[in-house]
């Protein structure tokens, strides 16, 4: 099969799933087949799985995300998108390649708009402007749910508060905040240090969190900085965190009751110990149909419990090197 035309299969299954149209017994038989014609025609991953034959989810061989700093997987010899990690606290960063970015910003916004049908129109970004870190995912995914983004962060500079208070200022409707913890923390100590008047945001307002809680050099407690959101900007706004990767091409959503993904995103744990499927507290591993043309299974370093859909995060498997976008915030302030 051409790549085109397995391309045009995903997107179909996408676009077609929600409202959860297609059965898990479908989904199942797509990532097989996806499985399958990865390990033929990407070399790298073949290699990985020695050309398995998998007859289920956990069947499906799982790159672990360290092996991205090393190893480039991509049907494309010329792929037309390359997203980096922000890097671990060594500096190595990982590689995504992809033949294109369609599909990703495809499964990106038909989840969002399925769990959020009315979102504000504008939007404040707190993340990388891709216009200017076109390696970042993050603001690829930003890009593509609010095209017309204020971008209010640089990787060089950090956090611009002239314009995040000119987006505030503007109060006639709702504001879309997208940001990781760190960019957010200190967007929130920027107005207290230059903000006299309210800064709260009218109602329909939503502030989306990502990245890790915890920084190289200091700590932000998750309780601590909702409340200072709360406080800063107004308990009329909602809050909703949002869970991805580099190596993901789809994203996790927690509005309030876990994390959530989307029925083309398998999530399930396995023991750090044996690297068999397990109940309970395990590493997670995601098969992401939306990889259809990089690698369709990973394994993370990030504990996690899977219950049905809902996945709660329990952090970092200990010993493991911090990573994450929140790192890119964090970093310049070292």
């Amino acid at each position: 099969m051409s790549h085109l035309k397995m391309k045009g299969q995903i997107e179909a299954l996408i676009t077609t799933c929600i409202p959860l149209k297609t059965s898990p017994i479908e989904l199942e038989a797509m990532a097989l087949k996806l499985a399958v014609w990865q390990m033929k025609n990407i070399p790298e991953y073949g290699r990985f799985a020695q050309f398995s034959n998998p007859s289920s989810w956990a069947d499906i061989p799982a790159v672990p995300t360290p092996l991205f700093t090393a190893i480039d997987f991509c049907i494309s010899e010329n792929p037309a998108v390359t997203y980096l990690t922000s890097g671990t606290s060594t500096g190595t960063r990982g590689r995504h390649f992809m033949p294109t970015s369609e599909v990703a910003d495809l499964a990106a916004k038909i989840w969002f708009n399925e769990l959020i049908p009315s979102p504000p129109n504008r939007c404040l970004g707190l993340v990388p402007n891709p216009e200017h870190n076109p390696e970042s995912s993050l603001g690829a995914m930003v890009k593509a749910l609010f095209p017309n983004t204020d971008w209010a962060f640089s990787t060089s500079s950090g956090v611009n508060i002239e314009v995040v208070l000119e987006a505030i200022n503007q109060r006639e409707e709702p504001l879309f905040i997208a940001s990781t913890a760190l960019a957010l923390s200190d967007t929130i100590e920027a107005i207290k240090n230059t903000v006299g008047a309210s800064t709260h945001l009218p109602l329909g307002s939503i502030i989306m969190i990502t990245g890790g809680f915890k920084g190289r050099h200091r700590d932000v407690s998750e309780d601590d900085l909702v409340d200072a959101t709360l406080e800063t900007f107004g308990d009329q706004v909602q809050i909703v965190h949002e869970y991805g990767m580099t190596e993901l091409s789809s994203q996790l959503w927690d509005l309030g009751n876990g994390f959530i993904a989307p029925p083309w995103l398998h999530v399930y744990t396995v023991s750090p110990a044996t690297g068999l499927p397990c109940s309970g507290v395990g590493l997670l591993r995601f098969v992401d149909l939306a990889n259809y043309g990089s690698c369709i299974a990973i394994e993370t370093l990030d504990l996690g419990i899977v219950e049905g859909r809902k996945v709660t995060l329990l952090g970092r498997l200990p010993g493991s090197k911090k990573r994450g976008c929140s790192l890119t915030a964090d970093e310049l302030t070292l």
